[in-house]
């Protein structure tokens, strides 16, 4: 809040309680703290004397004991050891008698140093899988127990850090009852420190905040896994944002989210990764599977169906518009409509730009020649191998058969008039006599007979109180 605001709600008599509300804290104060914390109480980083030239140590470590012990060997490759257990490339753990013996040292003449580069060692390599990660934990409690590390033995109470799998448990529940920002938790609850923010054991706290969502279906807790996966100290690990998608996602697969979910992650994930309907925008989306990406283009469609008919009842005939709301989106309801795509005329253009529509969203337009009257627009549709161009006003709706080399294609910027009338797999159907169900029985018929959806007229059909 700016100062001249807060004076102006501070009354000088009373004090603070008449505040009307207190200035929430800055992302400029949080950085702040975080600099001041780095600065006077920092966590020091991996010594890079202790993590250079692995690839070259390792065999001078493993041709020392092949004659000598852990006893001989040079401190500045002692220091080493942690860091090469897990080496990519001829990692230290395939030869466990080394690695035994220098964790009988460091227990036996423990000191910082080698404390914290077992740490790193333990959270970078972080795998609840692996018998040798549980080893270090180990290691790390004895060595500490001796030292009594006054930034880490808080944190062993605190979370059990160090005892495999239960650690990462107990920070990821801490987090999820935080009620302050990421960063506020890292500064004043845990570790600042890029080597950390950057370890396989955050990736693993982050997974198990975000496998949660199942059983905290909000926007508040959404909001919480957002705000851990756009921190700046965390890099995104491999396929994090995948597994955030798809954890977004899945527990829709057989349940529908409620309107304040469902706006909310349709506008995150647009924003965030793109439009997947777009060929320009779909690379952030090739990885997230089928089942996931079938969910989100359906609610996309939904909003396609509704934006159609909510424009084009404003520029048309009302009543009839009444009726193809009800028919289509009995079919989106149902999860029937697999994408949606929206083709507007002249007058509706004109109206969005007159009006400043609220619910602007994609839509293609026809190119110009194509002969089409500018009041008329057109909702592209698929379901199952189906694609329908439903044309408003005195237009007909027309089905073509995926299988059909002509067919229209979704999501194009402009459509001539031909591909959206010709070469259709079936005769047109024309929107007449909509109160008693004329149309919607013929294209419901066509649905069935080719996907095997069935539709209830009480479904499609608008009861009386849908009609006012």
């Amino acid at each position: 809040m700016p100062l001249k605001e807060l004076l102006k709600n501070y009354h000088i008599k009373t004090g603070v309680d008449k505040l009307m509300s207190l200035p929430s804290e800055s992302t400029m104060l949080r950085k702040e703290k975080k600099r001041l914390k780095v600065l006077f109480d920092p966590v020091v980083e991996p010594q890079p004397n202790d993590t250079n030239d692995l690839e070259k140590v390792i065999p001078e470590i493993i041709s020392h004991f092949q004659k000598n012990n852990i006893y001989n060997l040079s401190p500045s490759l002692k220091r080493k050891i942690p860091f090469c257990i897990w080496f990519k490339k001829n990692p230290l753990k395939q030869h466990m008698y080394i690695v035994n013996d220098y964790y009988d040292d460091v227990i036996a003449n423990p000191s910082k140093r080698s404390l914290w580069n077992l740490i790193y060692a333990y959270l970078l390599n972080y795998d609840v899988t692996d018998v040798d990660c549980k080893k270090i934990g180990n290691v790390i409690l004895k060595v500490n127990a001796k030292i009594k590390d006054n930034r880490i033995s808080p944190l062993i109470d605190k979370y059990s850090l160090f005892t495999l799998g239960e650690d990462a448990r107990i920070v990821s529940n801490y987090l999820k009852s935080y009620n302050e920002t990421f960063e506020n938790f890292l500064i004043d609850e845990f570790l600042v420190n890029q080597t950390v923010m950057q370890s396989q054991f955050m990736e693993k706290v982050f997974m198990h905040v975000i496998d949660d969502f199942k059983n905290n279906l909000n926007v508040k807790y959404i909001k919480k896994i957002i705000d851990i996966y756009k921190n700046e100290d965390v890099v995104n690990f491999e396929n994090q944002s995948v597994y955030m998608i798809e954890s977004f996602l899945d527990p829709w697969i057989n349940q529908k989210p409620n309107p304040e979910i469902k706006k909310f992650l349709e506008e995150y994930l647009i924003e965030e990764f793109g439009d997947l309907r777009n060929p320009d925008e779909e690379n952030k989306w090739l990885q997230i599977k089928e089942v996931h990406k079938k969910i989100f283009r359906r609610w996309l469609a939904g909003a396609q169906i509704e934006f159609f008919v909510n424009i084009i009842s404003d520029v048309a005939y009302m009543d009839q518009w009444q009726y193809r709301r009800k028919f289509w989106l009995s079919y989106y309801n149902e999860n029937r409509i697999d994408d949606a795509y929206v083709i507007l005329g002249k007058d509706a253009i004109d109206y969005i730009n007159t009006k400043n529509h609220d619910n602007i969203i994609n839509f293609g337009k026809f190119a110009t020649g194509s002969r089409v009257r500018r009041d008329q627009s057109v909702l592209l549709l698929k379901i199952n191998d189906l694609i329908i161009a439903d044309w408003s006003h005195d237009g007909a709706c027309r089905i073509w058969e995926e299988s059909s080399k002509n067919h229209p294609e979704m999501f194009k910027d402009e459509y001539t008039r031909d591909e959206l009338v010709e070469n259709v797999s079936f005769d047109p159907i024309n929107h007449i006599s909509s109160a008693y169900g004329t149309w919607q029985r013929r294209v419901a018929s066509h649905i069935q007979n080719y996907t095997g959806i069935r539709m209830a007229p009480n479904k499609f059909m608008p009861q009386d109180h849908e009609l006012e």
